[in-house]
C-alpha cells in the first residue's frame, strides 16, 4: 500500500451515485437527472442499502443458507415465465464490484509486485475463511470409509458371531452423517469460493478498465485492443478458477497424507510404501504437463490476441471491406491466425487426455499397486480390506488427479495472465501536472498555454514534436496550420498530455476542452453524447445546439428530437452530423481552452462558415475563451490572432496569418480560398434542415437489437453437431460412445474381478497368481483405453469448435451492413473470445467429466442392482426424483445463464468503445462517470451469475440428499438379505453406493454447467446462421455472368432509383434519374444528409434489395443481375473515412497479391509516398502510426492499382490539407482521366473542374448541370 492510493482516492468517492442503463448504452435520459442530484441519490441509495439488508434475510438465515430455500422462488418463476433482469434480486452489498476493486486499487501497481501477490495480498482474509470451511469436509471424507469399513466387517461376521446392533448403528448413522455434511459443506464451499473467484475477477477488470483511463495514448500503442480485450476476457478468468478450486492445493496433499496414514493401519507398512511411491513417480508427472500447459497456455494467448485484433479490425473497417470487397482475404487472415491457435489447442488437448487418463485409472493403479504388494508378502485379500481401500482410492483420486492438476494448471496460467497483466499495468500513465524541467521561461501573467524547447514522443524511440516554443495569452483564437503528418494533431496530443514529454517545459493554465478530428460517437441519445455526463444547463445546451446547426434538426426527428438514440461509432449519422454533434459536445463545456481538431473540414462550407462565426470566431459563443483551431481552410485561418505554422513536427513559424501568408503562401490562394466562401454565400440556398438525418436516426430506437437470450430449452441439433464435425461425420461419433461405454465396462471389470478374488474360500498359489495376472491385465486395459478415449473426446470437440468458429466467421464476414449497424461491436468481440474460449476450454472439461462421472454412475447402480436385484425397486423411483430434479432445475439455470452472458456482453461493448474514445474522456475529465457505469454494468453481470451459480449447487445438495435415500436402501436391503457367500459382492455394493453421493452430485452438476455454457456453442451458432448479403439479388432474375473487362466504358444510369436503408424507412434517395457518360467526371454537393452519400451505397449495393426500387445500369447491365462480390470488384473508391488494417504496406494495398511489387512501388511512387516508406513498412492498428492525411494517400494509391472504369470518391479531401488535397486532385485528373469519376465533396475547388455538378437536396435531384450554372 503507497501513496499512489492518494492519487486513486477521488475515483473511490461516490461511486454508487449512478444510474445506468445495461441495454448497451453508455448513458440515457436519466443520467443528467441522477448527475444533478448526486447527493439527494446518495441518501436513496444508502435508504435501499437498509431495504436490501432486510430483504436478503435469506442470504443470511443459516436455514435458508445451507438448503437453499432462498433460490426456490426463483426457480419455480423460471418454470411459469422467462427469467429477466427484473426477476433478479438485488446484490448483497459485499459482492458490488466497487467494494472488491477498493482492495485492489490501494496498492502501487507500478512496482515490480506482480498481480497474483497483489490479489492474493488483497483477498488474503476472505481466502483463508473460505478455506476454512473444508475443514469438516477433509475429516468427513477420512471417516467415511472407516465406517463402511466397520458395517462389512460385522456383517462379514454374522455368520461365526451375533450382530452388534450398537456398533452397525454407530457406523450407519455415522456414515449418512458423514454424507449429509459432505454434501453441506461440499456445495457451500465451491459456492462461496467462486464468488470469491468473481470478485476477485471483476476487482480485476475494474483496476484493468482504471489503468485504461489513464495511461497514456503512447502508451497504449504499444500494446493492441485486441489484447486488452483479451486480457478482460480472458486472462483475469484464470484467476477467478484458481480461487474457485485453488485450496486443494493443500487439501489434496494432506488428504493424501492422512489416506496413506490410514491404510498404513489398514493394510500395513511396505504395500502404503509401494502406494506411496506410486503416487511420487505420478505427481512429478503433474508438475511436468503443468509446465507444458503454461507455455502453451502462453502460444495460445498470443494466437489469440492476433486472431481478435483482426476480427477488431473487421468490424471496424466493415463497410470498407464491402466496398473493396476483401471479404476473402480478411476471412483468410483470421483463418490463418486461427490454425496457429488451433495447433497449440491440439498440443494441450495431448497433455489433457494424460490427465484424464491418471485420474480415471488411478484408483485401479493403486489397488493393483497394494493388493500386488500384499499377494508378494502371502497375504490373503479379504473383502472389508480391499474395498475400503479401493473406496480411499476412489476419493483420493478427485483431490489428487482431478483438482490437484487442475489447481497446478491453474497455477500456471495464473502466472502467464499475471505476467501479460504486470506488462499492461507498467505502461506509462498520464501526467496532468506540467512538467518542469531546469529551464528559465520567459511568461507573462496572460499567458495561458506556454512550451519551451518542448520535445514529445510517441514512445518509438524517435522525437515527433521537436523544440517547441509558443506563448499562447488567455481569449486568444489561435490557427494551427501544416501539411499532412506535420504534427498539427501531435500538438494537440502533447497539450493533452497523452505523449510523453522528452525535454522542455510545457504549462497548461486551465481547464480544456477537446473536439478530435475523428468524431467519438458512442450508443445513446444525441443529447448523451453532447452532454458526456454534465449537468443540463438549458439555456446553454439550446444555445449550443443553435449554434452547431443542430436545433432544426432535433425538431425533424419529431417527439423523440435529441433524445433519438444513434448507434455505435454513429453508424447511423453522416461524417458531418457526427462532427457537429462532437463540436456541440467540446463548446458545451465551460473551459478555459478549446481543442478544435479540424472539426469544420466534415461539415459543407456553408455550415462551416456558420459554425465558426457562431462558435469560434471572435464574435462567436467562445469569443473571450482561448481556442486553438487546426484547419485547412485558410479562410478560418485568416480570422484567427496569431497563427502557427507546423513543419514535420518543429514550428516553422508564428504570428499573425497576414504575416505568414506573404512569406509562405502566395496571397492568391488565399484569396480564392475567401472567394471560394462569399461565392458559395450567394449561390442558391439549400434548406438546413436535413431530413436524411431524421431518415437516419428516427428509428434508430430500434438500430441496436438486444441481445437474443434465447429459448429455455435446449437445440440438441446444435450441440449434436459439435460431434460430427469430423472426417469420419456420424461414424466418428459412434466411435467416441464405443469408446466411452468400453473404458466403464472395463473399470466395472476390475473391480468386480477383486469380488471374485476376495470370494475364494480355498485359494491355491497358482489360482492366486491367476488371478493377481489378470487383473493387472486389466488394470493396464483401463489406463490404455481411458487415454484414447479423452485424447479422441478432445479430438472430436475441439473439430466440431473449429468449423463453428468459421461458420461464424464467415457469417459475420459476408453479413450486411445492416448487421454491423445493429451489433455493438463489443458484443461480436465477445463472442469471438469468450464464448469461442468456453467451447474450447470449458464445455470439453466439464462435459467430459460429466459423461465420465455419470457413465461411473450408471456403471455402479448396474453393479449394485445386478448384486442384489431388490435393490431396484428403490433405483426406480429414485430415478424420477432425479429426473424432476433436473428438469425442475435445467429450465430456470439455462435462462440465468443467458442473463448471465447477455448482461456480460454490455461490458464489452463498454470497454471496447472507452478504447476508442479515451482521448475524449480524459480531455473532459469523465474518469471517474466512466468507473462508475463500468461498476454498474460489472454489477448487472454479477447479479445474474449469483443465483446462476447457486442454482447449480441447489441441484448439487437435493442429489445429494437422494444418495442418501440410496445408501440406507443398499445398507438394510443389504444386511436383511445377507447370505456367507456374497459378502465380498455386498461390500463392492457398499463402497459403490457410498461413492455415489460424491459422483452423482457432481456429474449432474457438470451436466447441468455444461447444458448452461452450451449457450455459448448457440451463440456462436447464431452468428454461424446469418444469412450472408444475397449474391443474385436480382429476385427470380437469373444472375448475369458477364466479360472480365467489364466495365469497358464506364456509363451510369440511374432509372426511377427509390432507396431506403431498411423496408421500413422513409427513402433516402427518391426516383432518381439521371445518366453519367463514359469518362465523364461529376461533382456531386448538397447539405450533410442530403443523399450523397447514399448514391455511393447504391451504386455499391450496401442496401438489401428488398429496401430498393428501380434500377441502377452500368453499361447497360442491371447491377442487381449482378454478384455483389463481381460488381464489387470491378468498382474503385477512395473513402471519406481512410482505413488501414494491421499488417504491412503491402498487405494494405494489395490483400489478394493481385500485383508485382514494382506496381505497387508504382503506385506509392505516384502519390509521393515512396520517398519515405517501403512495401514492408509495418502498419499498427488501425494504420495509428499514419496521420491521416497519409491514410488518404493510401487508398488512392489503392485506387490506381484497381484500374476500374468507375472511380468514386466520397469527401476523400476534407480532413486534410490544401497541398495534399492539391496533389490527390493532379493525381486523379492524371492517372483518372480516361474514367468515369463521382466525386462528393465540401470544398467546391475539388469539384470546379468537373463536367457537371449533381446537387442534392434531401434525397432528390436538385439540379444537374455544367458548373458555371451552378456555382
Amino acid at each position: 500500500m503507497t501513496h499512489d492510493y492518494e492519487e486513486r482516492k477521488p475515483l473511490l468517492q461516490d461511486m454508487d451515485s449512478l444510474y445506468i442503463n445495461n441495454n448497451d448504452r453508455l448513458f440515457n435520459e436519466r443520467r443528467t437527472t441522477s448527475l444533478m442530484n448526486m447527493s439527494n441519490e446518495k441518501c436513496e441509495i444508502h435508504r435501499n442499502s437498509s431495504q436490501l439488508e432486510s430483504s436478503q434475510s435469506s442470504w443470511t438465515r443459516w436455514a435458508h443458507v445451507v438448503f437453499w430455500w432462498w433460490l426456490n422462488p426463483l426457480l419455480r418463476l423460471g418454470h411459469k415465465q422467462i427469467l429477466t433482469d427484473e426477476d433478479l434480486e438485488d446484490l448483497p452489498l459485499q459482492e458490488k464490484c466497487l467494494l472488491s476493486f477498493q482492495k485492489l486499487i490501494m496498492y502501487d501497481w507500478s512496482t515490480t509486485t506482480t498481480t497474483w501477490r497483489i490479489v492474493l495480498s488483497a483477498f488474503r482474509n476472505e481466502t483463508l475463511l473460505v478455506g476454512l470451511i473444508l475443514v469438516p469436509f477433509l475429516i468427513v471424507r477420512l471417516l467415511q470409509p472407516l465406517f463402511l469399513r466397520n458395517i462389512i466387517q460385522q456383517i462379514s461376521s454374522m455368520e461365526s458371531t451375533s450382530l452388534d446392533l450398537k456398533s452397525i448403528s454407530i457406523s450407519v448413522v455415522g456414515l449418512i452423517l458423514c454424507t449429509i455434511i459432505y454434501a453441506m459443506v461440499f456445495q457451500q464451499f465451491f459456492f462461496r469460493s467462486a464468488l470469491l473467484g468473481r470478485r476477485i475477477r471483476h476487482a480485476l477488470s475494474s483496476i484493468i478498465y482504471q489503468h485504461v483511463l489513464t495511461t497514456q495514448t503512447s502508451a497504449i500503442q504499444k500494446t493492441t485492443s485486441a489484447q486488452i480485450i483479451n486480457l478482460l476476457s480472458d486472462d483475469i478468468s484464470k484467476f477467478d478458477e484458481l480461487w474457485t478450486d485453488g485450496h486443494f492445493l493443500w487439501v489434496g496433499p494432506l488428504e493424501t497424507l492422512f489416506t496413506f496414514l490410514i491404510l498404513w493401519w489398514i493394510v500395513g507398512l511396505l504395500p502404503t510404501i509401494c502406494s506411496v511411491i506410486t503416487a511420487l513417480l505420478l505427481i512429478p508427472v503433474q508438475f511436468v504437463l503443468s509446465r507444458l500447459f503454461a507455455r502453451y497456455r502462453a502460444e495460445k494467448m498470443s494466437h489469440a490476441d492476433k486472431r481478435l485484433q483482426v476480427f477488431s479490425e473487421i468490424l471496424h473497417g466493415c463497410q470498407l471491406i464491402k466496398i473493396y470487397n476483401w471479404e476473402k482475404p480478411m476471412e483468410k487472415r483470421v483463418a490463418d491466425m486461427r490454425q496457429h491457435e488451433l495447433g497449440t489447442i491440439k498440443r494441450a488437448n495431448h497433455l489433457r487426455a494424460i490427465n484424464e487418463c491418471l485420474f480415471f485409472s488411478s484408483p485401479c493403479l493403486f489397488s493393483c499397486v497394494i493388493f500386488l504388494s500384499l499377494w508378494f508378502l502371502g497375504y490373503r485379500l479379504n473383502a472389508a480390506d480391499v474395498f475400503v481401500t479401493l473406496n480411499y482410492f476412489i476419493q483420493l483420486r478427485f483431490s489428487l488427479f482431478r483438482l490437484l492438476p487442475l489447481n497446478i494448471q491453474q497455477l500456471s496460467n495464473v502466472s502467464v495472465a499475471s505476467k501479460r497483466i504486470d506488462s499492461f499495468m507498467k505502461l506509462e500513465k498520464v501526467q496532468y501536472q506540467n512538467s518542469m524541467l531546469n529551464v528559465s521561461v520567459d511568461k507573462s501573467e496572460n499567458d495561458i498555454i506556454v512550451l519551451c524547447n518542448a520535445s514529445f514522443s510517441w514512445g518509438n524511440d524517435q522525437t515527433d514534436l521537436s523544440s517547441l516554443n509558443i506563448h499562447i495569452e488567455s481569449g486568444q483564437l489561435v490557427g494551427i496550420i501544416g501539411s499532412v503528418g506535420a504534427g498539427k494533431s501531435s500538438l494537440f496530443a502533447a497539450l493533452l498530455s497523452e505523449m510523453k514529454q522528452i525535454g522542455g517545459q510545457m504549462q497548461v493554465n486551465g481547464s480544456v476542452s477537446y473536439a478530435a478530428q475523428s468524431p467519438w460517437i458512442f450508443a445513446d441519445t444525441i443529447r448523451a453524447n453532447i452532454l458526456l455526463g454534465k449537468e443540463m444547463d438549458e439555456k446553454r445546451y439550446t444555445s449550443v445546439v443553435r449554434a452547431c446547426c443542430l436545433d432544426i434538426d432535433f425538431k425533424a426527428l419529431g417527439n423523440a428530437g435529441d433524445l433519438t438514440v444513434v448507434g455505435e461509432r454513429g453508424v447511423n449519422l453522416s461524417g458531418g452530423q457526427k462532427a457537429r454533434v462532437s463540436l456541440a459536445r467540446a463548446i458545451y463545456v465551460d473551459a478555459d481552452i478549446y481543442l478544435f481538431d479540424d472539426p469544420l473540414s466534415a461539415v459543407d462550407p456553408k455550415v462551416a462558415e456558420q459554425i465558426f462565426n457562431a462558435c469560434i470566431s471572435s464574435q462567436g459563443l467562445l469569443s473571450k475563451k482561448t481556442r486553438l483551431l487546426i484547419t485547412h481552410q485558410r479562410r478560418f485561418v485568416a480570422a484567427s490572432d496569431i497563427s502557427v505554422l507546423l513543419v514535420d513536427g518543429h514550428i516553422e513559424a508564428q504570428g499573425p496569418f497576414q504575416e505568414l501568408s506573404v512569406r509562405y503562401y502566395p496571397t492568391s490562394e488565399i484569396k480564392d480560398d475567401i472567394q471560394r466562401s462569399t461565392h458559395r454565400d450567394n449561390a442558391q440556398e439549400i434548406s438546413i434542415v436535413e431530413l436524411d438525418f431524421k431518415k437516419a436516426v428516427a428509428d434508430s430506437q430500434s438500430i441496436i437489437h438486444n441481445e437474443t437470450s434465447f429459448s429455455a430449452h435446449a437445440n440438441w441439433k446444435i450441440r449434436y453437431r459439435l460431434f460430427t464435425e469430423t472426417s469420419l461425420g456420424y461414424f466418428g461419433f459412434y466411435i467416441l460412445i464405443f469408446l466411452l461405454v468400453v473404458g466403464e465396462f472395463l473399470y466395472n471389470i476390475s473391480n468386480y474381478w477383486l469380488v471374485e478374488w476376495t470370494s475364494q474360500t480355498y485359494i491355491t498359489q497358482q489360482t492366486v497368481t491367476y488371478f493377481a495376472y489378470v487383473y493387472v491385465v486389466l488394470v493396464l486395459s483401463v489406463v490404455l483405453i481411458s487415454y484414447v478415449r479423452a485424447d479422441y473426446w478432445y479430438y472430436v470437440l475441439l473439430n466440431g469448435s473449429a468449423s463453428l468458429h468459421n461458420r461464424m466467421l464467415k457469417g459475420i464476414v459476408y453479413s450486411s451492413m445492416r448487421f454491423f449497424e445493429s451489433n455493438p461491436s463489443g458484443r461480436i468481440l465477445n463472442r469471438a473470445s469468450q464464448d469461442q474460449l468456453t467451447i474450447e476450454e470449458i464445455i470439453p472439461a466439464i462435459f467430459f467429466d460429466a459423461v465420465q462421472v455419470l457413465m461411473t454412475v450408471l456403471g455402479s447402480v448396474l453393479v449394485i442392482v445386478l448384486i442384489n436385484p431388490l435393490i431396484s425397486i428403490v433405483v426406480i423411483p429414485l430415478i424420477v426424483a432425479i429426473w424432476y430434479l433436473r428438469n425442475f432445475h435445467i429450465v430456470p439455470s439455462r435462462q440465468l445463464r443467458r442473463l448471465e452472458s447477455v448482461t456480460r456482453s454490455p461490458i464489452y461493448a463498454f470497454f471496447s468503445s472507452s478504447l476508442d474514445g479515451l482521448t475524449t474522456i480524459r480531455a473532459f475529465k469523465v474518469q471517474e462517470d466512466f468507473m462508475k457505469i463500468f461498476f454498474k454494468l460489472t454489477d448487472a453481470n454479477t447479479r445474474a451469475y449469483v443465483p446462476m451459480l447457486a442454482s447449480n449447487h441447489w441441484l448439487g445438495f437435493h442429489l445429494d440428499l437422494i444418495v442418501i435415500l440410496f445408501q440406507i436402501a443398499t445398507i438394510i436391503i443389504g444386511v436383511a438379505t445377507y447370505n456367507a457367500n456374497t459378502s465380498a459382492a455386498l461390500a463392492l455394493a457398499l463402497a459403490y453406493a457410498i461413492t455415489l453421493s460424491q459422483r452423482l452430485a457432481r456429474g449432474m452438476q457438470q451436466l447441468a454447467e455444461t447444458e448452461i455454457h452450451m449457450t455459448s456453442v448457440e451463440r456462436i451458432d447464431e452468428y454461424a446462421q446469418i444469412s450472408p448479403e444475397e449474391d443474385d439479388g436480382g429476385g427470380n432474375q437469373e444472375t448475369l455472368v458477364i466479360e472480365s473487362n467489364w466495365p469497358s466504358l464506364g456509363a451510369i444510369e440511374f432509372r426511377n432509383y427509390t432507396m431506403r436503408y431498411r423496408p421500413e424507412l422513409e427513402p433516402v434517395l427518391c426516383n432518381i434519374n439521371l445518366h453519367i457518360s463514359p469518362m465523364e467526371k461529376i461533382g456531386i454537393i448538397g447539405r450533410t444528409g442530403a443523399g450523397k452519400s447514399s448514391l455511393f451505397q447504391a451504386l455499391f449495393r450496401l442496401v438489401e434489395r428488398s429496401a430498393v426500387n428501380g434500377e441502377i445500369f452500368i453499361d447497360g447491365i442491371a447491377i442487381s443481375r449482378l454478384k455483389r462480390s463481381y460488381l464489387r470488384s470491378h468498382l474503385s473508391a477512395i473513402p471519406q473515412t481512410p482505413i488501414l488494417f494491421s499488417g504491412t504496406l503491402r498487405y494494405n494495398l494489395d490483400p489478394f497479391d493481385i500485383y508485382t511489387d514494382d506496381e505497387c512501388f508504382n503506385a506509392l511512387k505516384d502519390v509521393q509516398l515512396n520517398h519515405f516508406i517501403g512495401l514492408d513498412m509495418p502498419v499498427t492498428e488501425y494504420g495509428k502510426n499514419f496521420s491521416v492525411g497519409e491514410c488518404q494517400l493510401i487508398c488512392v494509391a489503392r485506387a490506381l492499382l484497381k484500374h476500374s472504369k468507375i472511380l468514386l470518391i466520397d469527401e476523400a479531401t476534407a480532413n486534410i490539407d490544401h497541398e495534399t488535397d492539391a496533389l490527390i486532385q493532379k493525381v486523379i485528373a492524371d492517372k483518372f482521366r480516361d474514367r468515369t469519376i463521382l466525386t462528393i465533396a465540401h470544398r467546391l475547388n475539388t469539384v470546379a473542374e468537373s463536367d457537371r455538378i449533381l446537387v442534392m437536396d434531401q434525397g432528390r435531384i436538385a439540379q444537374f448541370d455544367v458548373p458555371n450554372k451552378i456555382l
